[in-house]
């Protein structure tokens, strides 16, 4: 069986069609939808503190992130979805895992 076949087999499971069906509900709610953008915004202020060195800011910036993520997963809907993801990447690195061991057997 090939890595491609692997992920088809991943895209094609229960969870990956949960989790679409999830991001389809969870983008239906307009004030989801505003607070996971302001959770983007959010993170991209992070990023640019972390990479510019402002140490004092992205510690503040960590805790609103932290906080509005907890504010999102408190929704059914946002809590199941991450923990979906979760699931399926944990499922890709086993998957990567047998594979690079297939390899290094080559």
């Amino acid at each position: 069986m090939t890595g491609e076949r692997l992920l088809q087999m991943i895209d094609r499971s229960e969870h990956a069609e949960r989790l679409r069906k999830l991001a389809v509900l969870i983008a239906s709610d307009p004030e989801l939808m505003a607070e996971y953008g302001a959770l983007l915004v959010l993170q991209k202020r992070l990023v640019a503190a972390d990479a510019g060195g402002a140490c004092e800011l992205a510690d503040r910036l960590r805790t609103e992130y932290a906080a509005a993520l907890d504010g999102l997963s408190a929704v059914p809907a946002v809590s199941e979805y991450l923990a979906l993801v979760d699931e399926l990447d944990d499922i890709a690195q086993e998957v990567a895992a047998i594979l690079n061991e297939g390899i290094g057997r080559i």
